[in-house]
């Protein structure tokens, strides 16, 4: 089953990488009441996927708890919303073979933050080539996690294709585990500090290099290489290969920020879009920032933790934010390889099979806008939204347009961030828990007389009582008897109860029924039927005068809430003249 909570803090921390760690500690170390959620079982991030698997850098669980820290791992933020809301699905059970019945499957969280900080990384981007879907194609990223956080070489002899530094420490422990590493460099230079790591690892590194074509069907056989030629590609060599690693940049989870309504920005020196200053109590920490040093990222939590605090404790310490960026040597835009008179079969939106071409052709077609780009294609609908190739898929309209990426924009990412079961949002609210049932002072008594219970609206109601073998039909006609011989008790306490006050409610209430009550005296009752505008009944019940401006009306229990709902807008749009309250 699943299950509803509520939460609040001081304070909010998406993410729990270096960043958002260094965040939360800050933050409880001032005194504020912390909480921070990781989708992941582990803290550390992309810092789990180094051989240290983050040892010394990452605290433990229970030493972040010891300072007043509420950590959620399995935990997604999947939607920031008015009033510093976050929606939150936690994973509760999915992971134990057999769980406890006691404990729900998912639990939805509604969490509101005095603050929040989001430190939900960066995704790693792929290169749009030639059969850059087949297996054996896997991300930088993907590969090093494979490594170092389950003990798996991915392949023996591999070619990483890269246009930027964070492929190299992967590089280099992938051939400390044994594997032939070739390493294309999109760019013409590597720094010095690689060039020697390189050497000492056996690594040979070609620059000005890219993956033209992979080659195999079931598995990777081989990679056709492109050289650099101008501005564009040129065919050069094919390598032979088991693995095909790429990383094309990255991209900052800026999701979150979106559903806030913030429009990120483009950084052409980091060739990635950026969440810019936000107007409500939210910052943007770590590599969600476009910081990628691990240290750097630490010191980015802190100053998010410090304005934190200074919004919730008015303490004007000062704080120094790291640069954006981090990488020795900057990073080459590069979202597609091609040579002039091949037909390549280059993925953008893997999920769904969205191609080069497919883009080229809604420009084609007079699609323009990024956000027609998006609806004639699906690129970046559904689960994804964007995650993977969204910024390849705007950046090649881009060149069909003759425009740069930041005159193009970029589509809204909609909450979820991942997909949310519906079992979650659905919670306890099913069967006979989807409405609140009402009972009766009389309910038990009814129960123990063999009554035969009826839901009329939210009440139960008991129908007939029966005895021995009685049908329906002799039940009914008995208990009528048995009420005009003697008398007959009926529990009315299920019916709508409105109160209806003010110097005009007499004139409301003659309009509203059509039987009059400008003549019921104080303290008597009168029966009434409301029609509707077609002159069908709508309702019927009694309503007592207590005063001269005072009223206590009575609907059948069904449609307490049709009727006031009723009397509203006949308040609100048809007779607002009248001095009435209901």
């Amino acid at each position: 089953y699943y299950e509803h909570a509520h939460a609040f803090c001081d304070v909010l921390v998406v993410g729990a990488g270096p960043a958002g760690i260094a965040a939360a500690r800050a933050a409880a170390e001032s005194g504020l009441n912390v909480v921070l959620v990781e989708q992941d079982s582990m803290l550390g991030g992309t810092q789990l996927s180094t051989p240290s698997g983050g040892s010394g850098l990452i605290p433990s669980i229970e030493e972040l708890e010891s300072i007043g820290v509420r950590v959620m791992t399995r935990t997604t933020a999947f939607g920031l919303y008015d009033y510093s809301v976050a929606g939150l699905v936690e994973r509760v059970t999915d992971h134990l073979p057999n769980p406890p019945g006691y404990l729900p499957r998912h639990r939805f969280w509604t969490l509101r933050a005095k603050y929040t900080i989001v430190a939900a990384g960066a995704i790693e981007r792929h290169i749009a080539f030639g059969n850059n879907d087949r297996p054996g194609v896997m991300t930088a990223a993907a590969v090093r996690t494979y490594l170092n956080r389950f003990a798996v070489l991915p392949g023996e002899n591999i070619i990483i294709a890269t246009n930027n530094d964070s492929v190299y420490e992967g590089a280099f422990e992938l051939s400390s585990a044994g594997a032939q590493v070739t390493l294309l460099d999109a760019r013409s230079t590597v720094s010095n500090e690689y060039k020697e790591q390189l050497a000492e690892h056996n690594i040979e590194v070609r620059c000005g290099m890219a993956p033209l074509q992979v080659q195999g069907a079931g598995q990777i056989a081989a990679l056709e290489i492109a050289s650099a030629d101008g501005n564009g590609w040129r065919a050069a060599s094919t390598e032979s290969c088991d693995l095909v690693v790429v990383s094309g940049g990255w991209s900052p989870v800026v999701n979150l920020l979106s559903h806030r309504g913030v429009k990120p920005v483009w950084d052409s020196t980091q060739a990635c879009f950026l969440a810019i200053e936000c107007a409500e109590p939210i910052s943007v920490a770590g590599s969600a920032a476009g910081v990628w040093n691990s240290d750097d990222c630490v010191a980015s939590g802190q100053a998010a933790a410090g304005d934190a605090i200074q919004a919730l404790r008015g303490q004007t310490n000062k704080i120094i934010r790291p640069p954006v960026g981090g990488w020795q040597q900057p990073i080459r835009a590069l979202y597609e390889v091609k040579v002039p008179g091949r037909k390549l079969k280059s993925f953008v939106d893997p999920q769904h099979d969205v191609t080069t071409e497919d883009v080229r052709l809604a420009h084609r077609e007079g699609f323009v806008s990024v956000e027609h780009l998006k609806r004639y294609t699906t690129l970046g609908m559904a689960t994804d939204q964007g995650k993977m190739g969204n910024i390849i898929g705007i950046a090649l309209m881009a060149e069909a347009l003759g425009k740069e990426i930041p005159e193009v924009g970029t589509t809204t990412f909609r909450p979820p961030y991942t997909p949310v079961s519906i079992g979650a949002l659905r919670g306890r609210s099913v069967g006979r828990h989807f409405r609140p049932l009402r009972r009766t002072p009389l309910h038990e008594w009814n129960l123990d007389h063999a009554g035969i219970m009826t839901e009329a609206g939210l009440w139960q109601r008991p129908w007939y009582f029966a005895r021995d073998s009685e049908t329906l039909t002799d039940a009914y006609v008995r208990e009528t008897e048995t009420t005009r011989r003697t008398v007959g008790l009926c529990d009315v306490t299920s019916l709508g109860k409105i109160a209806v006050q003010g110097p005009d409610a007499t004139v409301f209430l003659n309009r509203v029924y059509s039987n009059a009550f400008a003549k019921l005296p104080i303290g008597k009752a009168r029966y009434g039927i409301m029609l509707r505008d077609d002159g069908l009944v709508m309702d019927d019940g009694t309503t007592w005068r207590l005063s001269e401006a005072e009223y206590f009306m009575t609907t059948t229990t069904a449609h307490a809430a049709p009727v006031m709902a009723w009397l509203e807008e006949l308040l609100q749009t048809r007779w607002s003249d009248l001095k009435v309250h209901v």
